[in-house]
């Protein structure tokens, strides 16, 4: 799997290149060339590169769908979760802007039909129709008909997403699985903390243990300090991250990714690696979304928070 990740030498290329045009030029030489075809028939400049980034991981998730075991079909549930949660927080943001839902918007496995019902139904009904806790403030709120606030509902949204992909997480024998899904829990919680003391806002989290109530106990800088000290910076590494919190991020997601690559190269045919390939997938295609906001934007800075994925 991890030879469907891009070189090194690759990304130096698109970040060279002085315009989206010419990425896109470059990117239709490599293993995403179908994605990018595909979306030049309806889509040019920036929108192409969106549709494509959509198509590539639809097509990756299709492929691992395709050729997962049976026995580890209820466990792939784990890795569509994410991708259900950001389709629902699509549509209720659209919503919120007035705006029309697209089928192009979202990433859909098997076919539109469970989105279409959400699509159509007005707040009330998508809050009834969706799985919230009965106790979320949003579904109180349809119960009372009251109204429902749009933030405090995509906050719903990614609260559900964590408790159940904690408690798939937390079934069966899948050691790597676990470890690889709690520490991208872990991490993304970490800097939720980090983001909410930097503002002087209420901190919330969806995940906890030792090292995440060691943060939330602290004011920023000693937050920041345990952060360097427990994902193990090195001297430079640890002056970048304290002048930059977006920096800090860049690097303990780089440390998290070769992580992965490391425990997943010892089990290749293991569901862990397909849950590892998922998750390198997405910052893959992340970092390609982040070299063409750049350009559209001429802010050559947003590539100092790009990075290759050596696998």
């Amino acid at each position: 799997m991890e030879s469907k990740l891009l070189p090194e030498a690759l990304f130096k290329q698109l970040i060279v290149v002085k315009t989206i045009d010419e990425m896109i030029e470059l990117l239709e030489e490599t293993n995403l060339k179908r994605s990018f075809v595909d979306a030049s028939i309806n889509f040019k400049g920036i929108a192409l590169i969106e549709e494509a980034l959509r198509l590539e991981l639809v097509s990756s998730l299709k492929l691992i769908k395709k050729y997962l075991p049976k026995k580890h079909n209820d466990l792939f549930e784990l890795v569509f979760s994410e991708f259900h949660a950001q389709n629902l927080k699509t549509i209720v943001a659209k919503k919120a802007l007035g705006q029309d839902v697209s089928l192009n918007d979202l990433v859909l496995l098997n076919g539109s039909s469970e989105y279409d019902s959400l699509i159509k139904a007005d707040l009330k009904s998508f809050v009834s129709l969706i799985e919230l806790d009965a106790n979320s403030d949003s579904a109180k709120a349809a119960a009372k008909d009251l109204p429902i606030d749009y933030r405090v509902l995509l906050k719903d949204i990614d609260k559900a997403f964590y408790a159940k992909i904690s408690s798939l997480a937390g079934k069966g024998d899948h050691p790597q699985t676990k470890q690889i899904i709690f520490s991208r829990l872990e991490f993304l919680n970490a800097m939720m903390i980090l983001r909410s003391k930097k503002l002087g806002v209420e901190v919330k989290t969806f995940f906890s243990n030792a090292f995440i109530n060691s943060l939330k106990e602290n004011g920023f800088d000693t937050a920041v300090e345990k952060m360097i000290q427990h994902y193990k910076l090195s001297s430079d590494e640890e002056k970048i991250a304290k002048n930059s919190l977006a920096l800090l991020e860049v690097i303990v997601e780089q440390k998290i990714v070769n992580k992965i690559l490391k425990e997943t190269r010892l089990s290749v045919m293991s569901f862990s690696s397909v849950i590892g390939f998922v998750y390198l997938k997405q910052v893959e295609l992340g970092n390609i979304r982040k070299i063409a906001y750049s350009k559209l934007y001429s802010m050559p800075e947003l590539n100092d928070y790009v990075f290759a994925i050596n696998a």
